[in-house]
């Protein structure tokens, strides 16, 4: 076996582990999990900087939802792109809200509109997607 399969198998194995411990089941990710280094079977999943172990982390979650897409793109195994789509949900309201974002926050430290759909919230995430998009095209 070339050395470029042995690498594309391990990326395989780690995109399947990945998926298995570093996510609970509605697909929010923590940002640590901690394995036995021993045996390497999984203990836990935690933080070490976030507000709590069971707070998602937001960085680990875009990487995820770039990650499995790219996964996908190598290996059109349709899980890696069905698993891209279940992290991706996590931020969006769905069917839930009115809203289109999920879990934004408008005053921390007043305590005010946490974890919440928010309509401004909204307009600006959309208002930078187009952005973007104009940007794209006129490249």
């Amino acid at each position: 076996m070339g050395a470029g399969r042995v690498c594309y198998n391990i990326a395989v194995k780690h995109a399947e582990t990945t998926m298995k411990y570093h996510f609970r089941q509605d697909y929010t990710c923590y940002h640590v999990a901690v394995y036995d280094p021993e045996d390497g079977h999984f203990i836990k999943g935690m933080t070490h900087q976030g507000y709590s172990d069971s707070s998602t982390c937001a960085r680990g979650q875009a990487w995820a939802i770039y990650g499995y897409t790219t996964v996908y793109r190598e290996t059109q195994d349709k899980r890696f792109l069905d698993f891209a789509e279940k992290v991706t949900d996590a931020y969006r309201s769905g069917s839930k809200r009115p809203s289109f974002l999920d879990h934004s926050t408008g005053h921390k430290p007043a305590g005010s509109e946490i974890d919440y759909s928010i309509i401004y919230a909204d307009y600006y995430y959309i208002e930078a997607l187009l952005r973007y998009k104009n940007l794209m095209m006129n490249a």
